[in-house]
């Protein structure tokens, strides 16, 4: 999906070019780790595992992505996209493409 959609920063990425500025991922510093995009930013100094820093990148207008979110909000207990823990301590929000 993400070839699909992304061939081109991932083309750049790998042959070492910045992204055009019309790309609509340029903003979210992505990166490429295992030939799959992934977003970049300061949670790198995090002590979370790397899959939740740095989550893939994929295009909200894709059929499979919205049944993605769907079942992931379903499971989930329909706490939508926005999430708090039970103390209220932090809360954490997904980036939209």
């Amino acid at each position: 999906m993400q070839r699909q959609c992304f061939s081109a920063e991932i083309n750049a990425l790998k042959e070492g070019r910045p992204l055009q500025k019309k790309s609509k991922i340029s903003c979210f510093n992505p990166f490429l780790k295992d030939d799959y995009l992934r977003l970049g930013g300061r949670l790198q100094f995090s002590d979370i595992p790397f899959d939740t820093q740095h989550p893939l990148i994929l295009d909200g207008n894709l059929p499979f992505v919205h049944l993605l979110i769907q079942h992931t909000h379903i499971r989930l207990h329909h706490l939508g996209v926005q999430r708090t823990s039970s103390n209220k301590e932090s809360s954490s929000q997904m980036p939209t493409l």
